[in-house]
């Protein structure tokens, strides 16, 4: 399974039960990295995918095909972290206030980075996306 976060500075990943923050241009990165291939999401990631058709609405990770892509902003990944076989990380830069924080890095399941590129988002100066495979 590929697991796509969106991260603060220190791994932040949600306030109040809340995203931090959100940026269109993020998610056009992101639909464009994965194709035409089933973007898998939760309820609480809705809003943000709502002119795409490829996206797929789970109640759980186990309904995660393994060679599927996850975009994650409110569950723990040490769940199911067995299943891992690569991270797309995006960060912020900057530091928002932060309750829940990222639990599972990458090099703690043996994923190395392989590839990094910044980008400026819409509301966001510089967004950076690091690819952590095994």
């Amino acid at each position: 399974m590929t697991v796509v976060l969106s991260l603060s500075e220190g791994d932040g990943m949600l306030f109040n039960k809340r995203r931090q923050s959100r940026d269109r241009v993020l998610i056009e990165n992101l639909m464009s990295l994965i194709d035409d291939k089933i973007l898998f999401i939760t309820s609480f990631s809705e809003k943000l995918f709502e002119s795409y058709s490829n996206v797929k609405i789970i109640d759980s990770p186990e309904e995660v095909p393994k060679e599927a892509t996850f975009f994650i902003e409110n569950l723990s990944l040490a769940p199911f972290k067995n299943k891992i076989e690569k991270m797309i990380i995006y960060r912020w830069n900057r530091r928002y206030p932060t309750d829940l924080y990222l639990d599972t890095p990458p090099n703690s399941i043996g994923l190395k980075l392989t590839s990094t590129m910044d980008f400026a988002g819409h509301s966001h100066e510089k967004i950076t996306r690091e690819i952590y495979e095994r």
